[in-house]
């Protein structure tokens, strides 16, 4: 069988069009090494003249099969691939449905979108999951409310962030940009507690001003959860109009853990901003000089090393002997040393030199 599949293989690279009727004969082998290496080979042989030959063989629960299948019909137009593909999604196994809307999203047939929102419902979750996943490139602005209502109603927490990625890539859909986020903020009104946070978390993916201000609203929220996952949706905002707000949140709490989220996205947007180094590096230097736990300084010491000036090398060196900050002080200084500034005569020392 080896030395078959090795044949069959050759002459479908090989472009052998004589060989055809009997790699076409071999699709129907029991010996797995033999139908795999044949898969490829008959589409590669006979094009659309064996598209109804591979079809049938989806009609199986093993994975390696399916897979050599999946990838032969995508090499098939999508006019010809869809609609099989529609035909045969309820006559095969639950392994192979899952490489059918995969197909199906992968092209994009999105006038089928309603076929992935019924695999949604599947008691099986490799296929209800894989329709969630198709969803993210299948739905648009229209499927939002749909896409909403699931998220609100699963208790399936691995379905969550695919519904979430969903949502995100429909509201892009939408030319209006401050206006993506309104179906989402609308429910986060009626929604409990915990569901708010599930409607939250794609908000710093859609962005606009209503979401911002609907996010800094939930940094404040009594409920701890609510409260916690604002912060961490703040600190992953894109703009950097979410600075300021999250400088308002190391500055004045008491949790070392939304310490480190918010000097985390604070030095993100600062670092990703259009500020002149000079000005980045007073933002640095703010941070540094506020706070005092040593993994925030951590953060910022790991974006200080960007900006190349001797003021932000001083800087570095000056944390070289604080034990919990000595690597992240000296990578810092042999990155700006990297930089191709001047290095003062007061710094030219072996031990400093060593570092880069």
């Amino acid at each position: 069988p080896d030395e078959q599949a090795e044949i069959i293989g050759m002459l479908g690279r090989r472009g052998d069009a004589a060989a055809l009727p009997v790699i076409r004969e071999k699709l129907k082998s029991h010996r797995k090494i033999i139908k795999l290496a044949s898969i490829p080979a008959a589409a590669r042989l006979g094009g659309e003249e064996v598209f109804s030959d591979l079809l049938p063989l989806l009609r199986t629960d093993q994975k390696d099969e399916i897979a050599a299948v999946k990838q032969a019909l995508m090499g098939y137009p999508s006019p010809l691939l869809i609609p099989e593909c529609v035909k045969m999604l309820d006559k095969v196994p639950s392994s192979s449905q899952v490489a059918l809307i995969e197909i199906l999203s992968e092209r994009r047939a999105k006038q089928h979108v309603d076929l992935l929102f019924a695999k949604t419902e599947s008691e099986n979750g490799d296929v209800r999951r894989a329709a969630l996943a198709g969803l993210e490139k299948m739905a648009g602005p229209q499927d939002m409310p749909r896409l909403i209502e699931m998220l609100v109603k699963t208790d399936r927490n691995q379905d969550v962030r695919l519904i979430q990625n969903a949502i995100v890539a429909s509201s892009s859909q939408l030319e209006d940009k401050e206006g993506r986020a309104d179906l989402l903020l609308e429910a986060m009104q009626t929604a409990d507690e915990n569901k708010q946070s599930d409607l939250m978390r794609p908000l710093s993916r859609i962005g606009g001003q209503k979401a911002l201000q609907a996010v800094i609203e939930k940094t404040r929220s009594e409920n701890l959860q609510v409260q916690t996952v604002a912060i961490y949706v703040f600190s992953d905002w894109p703009d950097f109009e979410a600075a300021e707000e999250l400088s308002r949140i190391w500055r004045n709490t008491q949790s070392q853990k939304f310490l480190l989220v918010s000097v985390r996205g604070y030095a993100r947007l600062v670092h990703e901003s259009d500020m002149t180094p000079a000005a980045k590096l007073d933002r640095y230097k703010d941070v540094l000089g506020h706070v005092s736990y040593p993994a925030a300084k951590s953060i910022v010491l790991g974006r200080l090393g960007a900006i190349p000036s001797m003021e932000a090398f001083r800087i570095a060196v000056s944390f070289l002997e604080h034990p919990e900050l000595r690597s992240q002080a000296a990578a810092a200084v042999a990155r700006v040393g990297f930089s191709g500034i001047k290095i003062e005569e007061e710094y030219s020392k072996p031990q400093l030199l060593a570092l880069f």
